[in-house]
C-alpha cells in the first residue's frame, strides 16, 4: 500500500471540493441551520390550552360549583371558552380553536351540595373530560391539571373527591398516539421519495448528457419540467398505493372514502416534492443537490408536526413550520383519517399544497436552463 497515492486521491479531492464556493456554504449553512431548528424546537413549551366549557347545570344561586372548579386552573396557561352545547364545542375542537372540552352535567351543583351537607346519595357529581388522545403531551397534561384542581376544589369544601373526573376520548374511534405519529410519517415518506427520485433521475440525466440535449432541443422549460415531473409522478403513484395499502393491513388503518382523499393530498404533497426535486437538482451540481435535499429533509422531520404537535412550538417554531408544504399536507391527512372533518373544510390544505406546486413549478421552470 502506497500512502502517498492515498495522499495524492485525498489532496485531489480537497481541491475539488474547497473550490467550489457552493460546496463551502452548504456544508457550513446545513449544520448550523439544523442545530438552531433544533435548539428551536427542544425549548417547545405548552405556553396556552384552550378549554371548551359546556355547563348545563342549573347552578344554586350561592353556590357556583362550575366558576369555583374552574378557578382553581392555571390562568397563565388555560382559556375558558364557553359553549351552550357539546355539539358546538365540538366543532370548534375541529376547527381548532380549543384543546379540550369539559361537560359539567345538569344537577352537578344540587350533588355536591348534599355531599357537603352529609346526606347520602347513590348519584356521583362526575363531569367528562374530553381529550384528544393522539397528542400525549397536551392529554396528559390537561388530565393532570384538572386532577390537581380537583384535588384544590375538593379540599376547599372539605370533602374527598367532591367531583368525579371521567376522561374519554373526543373522537368517535378511539385513536391513539400511534395513529397520530403514522399519519405524519406516511407524509413524510411520500415527500421524500419525490424529492430523492427526482434528483436521482435528473442527476442521472446530468451524468449521461441527456439532459443538455434536451434543453437545447426545441421544447420550452415547462414542456420539459412536465415531462420529468410526470414520469416521477407515475412512479411516486405506485408507491403511494404501496404505502397506503402497507399503512391499512399492516397498522389496521382505515379503509373507507376517505382512503382516496388521503391519496389525493398525497399525490399534491408528492407532486410538490417532485418540482421542488428538480428545481434544486436542476440549478446545483449533483454533489450540492443532495446535500440541499437532505438539508431540507432533517427540518422537515423535525418541525412539520410529525412527532408532535406545531401548537407546542414556539413563534419562530411555528413560523418555520409554514415554509414546509408537509406541514399542511401532513396536518389534512390527520383531519381526514383522525378528526373526519367534512370535504369542504379540506379545501384551504389543498389550495395551500397547490400553491406549493405553483411556486415550485416555476422555480424548476427557471432553474432547467441554468443547468449547463
Amino acid at each position: 500500500m502506497n500512502f502517498f497515492n492515498i495522499l495524492s486521491i485525498t489532496k485531489r479531492i480537497t481541491k475539488t471540493l474547497f473550490r467550489d464556493y457552493k460546496f463551502i456554504l452548504i456544508s457550513v449553512l446545513a449544520p448550523i441551520i439544523i442545530i438552531l431548528i433544533f435548539a428551536v424546537i427542544t425549548r417547545s413549551e405548552i405556553q396556552s390550552i384552550n378549554i371548551g366549557v359546556v355547563n348545563l347545570d342549573n347552578e344554586l344561586q350561592n353556590f357556583k360549583v362550575v366558576e369555583n372548579f374552574l378557578n382553581f386552573l392555571d390562568k397563565d396557561t388555560y382559556k375558558i371558552i364557553n359553549f351552550q352545547s357539546l355539539d358546538d364545542a365540538k366543532n370548534a375542537f375541529y376547527n381548532d380553536r380549543i384543546d379540550s372540552i369539559i361537560l359539567f352535567p345538569q344537577g352537578i351543583s344540587e350533588v355536591i351540595y348534599f355531599k357537603i351537607s352529609g346526606v347520602p346519595l347513590d348519584k356521583s357529581a362526575q363531569i367528562t373530560l374530553y381529550l384528544d388522545y393522539t397528542n400525549e403531551t397536551i392529554s396528559s397534561r390537561i388530565k393532570a391539571d384538572f386532577e390537581t384542581a380537583n384535588f384544590k376544589f375538593s379540599s376547599s369544601l372539605g370533602i374527598e373527591n367532591a367531583i368525579s373526573l371521567e376522561p374519554t376520548s373526543i373522537y368517535k374511534t378511539n385513536f391513539r398516539s400511534k395513529d397520530y405519529y403514522s399519519t405524519g410519517i406516511i407524509a413524510f415518506i411520500v415527500f421524500t421519495l419525490g424529492l430523492l427520485v427526482s434528483n436521482i433521475v435528473l442527476s442521472s440525466e446530468k451524468s449521461s448528457g441527456m439532459l443538455e440535449r434536451v434543453i437545447v432541443s426545441s421544447l420550452n422549460s415547462f414542456e420539459i419540467v412536465l415531462g420529468y415531473f410526470l414520469a416521477i409522478l407515475l412512479l411516486s403513484i405506485l408507491q403511494i398505493i404501496i404505502l397506503l395499502f402497507s399503512y391499512v393491513i399492516i397498522l389496521k388503518g382505515i379503509l373507507s372514502f376517505q382512503i382516496i382523499l388521503v391519496f389525493l393530498f398525497l399525490i399534491l404533497l408528492s407532486s410538490s416534492a417532485i418540482f421542488l426535486g428538480i428545481a434544486i437538482s436542476s440549478y446545483f451540481s449533483i454533489t450540492q443537490s443532495y446535500q440541499i435535499s437532505i438539508s431540507l429533509l432533517l427540518p422537515t422531520l423535525l418541525i412539520s408536526g410529525i412527532f408532535w404537535s406545531s401548537k407546542e412550538l414556539p413563534i419562530i417554531g411555528k413560523i418555520l413550520s409554514y415554509i414546509f408544504p408537509t406541514t399542511f399536507g401532513i396536518e389534512a391527512i390527520r383531519s381526514i383519517i383522525i378528526k373526519q372533518i367534512p370535504i369542504y373544510s379540506l379545501l384551504f390544505y389543498a389550495l395551500i399544497l397547490f400553491i406549493f406546486n405553483i411556486i415550485f413549478m416555476i422555480a424548476a421552470s427557471f432553474s432547467i436552463r441554468k443547468s449547463i
